[in-house]
C-alpha cells in the first residue's frame, strides 16, 4: 500500500523512528505514562505513582483502568511494555498483569477510555498515552497530573508515508518533506496535540514528555507485530476477556 520515499528531510530522524526503506518516517512519538487525578489519589492516600509497582499497591482496588490489548494499541502498547521490562519474557509480563488484574476496575476498548474515568473521578489512575491526558487537563480537567514509570515505559511513532498509485505523488512527496520540518511538527501543541516530535531541531512545548527525562524501553516493533495475536489470546485466557463491543 505504500510507496517508499526518502525524503532529504528524513536525515534528521532517528533511525529506530524510520524505516530505512523509506515506506514511513516517524512525525511524532507518543509516550505512555500514568494519568491520575490527584483528589481521588488524595482521598485514597495515595502519590501519584512512578512506577509499575506503585500500582500493585492494594490501595489501588479497582482505581486503575487501562485499554485492552485486543481493541487497543495502547492496551497493547501497556502490554508489550511488560515484555521488554521483562527481557522479552511473555510469562513473565502476564504474571504482571494478573497481579494488576485486581485494582483494575475496567479493561476498556479504547485508549482514551480511562482518561474520560480519571477525569470523572471514577478511578484513581489510568495506563495512558501521555499526550491525551496533557490535552485533558488543558480542555479544563484540573485535577489531572502525568508521571511516569521509573523502570521505562513503552511508546508509539506516528509515521508519515506516500500512498503507492497516488493521484498526485509529486504533492504527496512534498507534503511528507514538510511534515518532517521543525516548524510542522511544533504545529501540534497549538491544535492540542502533545506528542513529541521526532524533529530534533523542534521544539518540545513543556507540556509534552521530556523524553531526555524519561527511561524508555528497547522497543522491537517486529517482535511486537509477531507476537500480537498469540500474546493477546494468552491476555483473554489468563488476565482478562475482550470487552463487549
Amino acid at each position: 500500500l505504500l510507496e517508499p520515499y526518502v525524503s532529504p528531510n528524513a536525515a534528521d530522524i532517528r533511525p529506530e523512528w524510520k524505516a530505512a526503506d523509506g515506506s514511513w518516517t516517524g512525525v511524532y512519538l507518543g509516550v505512555l505514562g500514568f494519568c491520575s487525578n490527584r483528589r481521588v489519589l488524595a482521598e485514597r492516600g495515595l502519590s501519584a505513582p512512578t512506577s509499575w509497582q506503585d500500582l500493585l499497591d492494594p490501595r489501588y482496588a479497582s482505581n486503575i483502568s487501562v485499554a485492552h490489548p485486543s481493541t487497543s494499541g495502547t492496551g497493547f502498547t501497556a502490554l508489550w511494555t511488560q515484555v521488554s521490562l521483562a527481557g522479552g519474557d511473555q510469562n513473565k509480563a502476564l504474571e504482571y498483569m494478573r497481579s494488576l488484574r485486581p485494582n483494575v476496575l475496567q479493561f476498556t476498548r479504547s485508549g482514551v477510555g480511562p482518561i474520560q474515568q480519571v477525569s470523572r473521578g471514577e478511578i484513581a489512575t489510568g495506563i495512558v498515552f501521555s499526550h491525551d491526558c496533557v490535552k485533558a487537563k488543558e480542555e479544563g480537567i484540573s485535577d489531572l497530573e502525568v508521571t511516569f514509570p521509573r523502570e521505562g515505559t513503552g511508546f508509539e511513532v506516528g509515521g508519515v508515508a506516500v500512498v503507492k498509485n497516488a493521484r498526485n505523488p509529486e504533492g504527496a512527496k512534498r507534503y511528507v518533506d514538510w511534515a518532517l520540518t521543525a516548524a510542522a511538527q511544533e504545529v501540534g501543541p497549538t491544535a492540542g496535540s502533545f506528542q513529541v516530535p521526532t524533529n530534533p531541531s523542534a521544539k518540545i512545548d513543556e507540556r509534552s514528555a521530556q523524553i531526555s527525562q524519561i527511561q524508555l524501553v528497547d522497543w522491537d516493533f517486529a517482535a511486537a507485530g509477531a507476537a500480537r495475536s498469540e500474546l493477546i489470546k494468552r491476555f483473554d485466557a489468563e488476565v482478562a476477556t475482550a470487552p463487549a463491543s
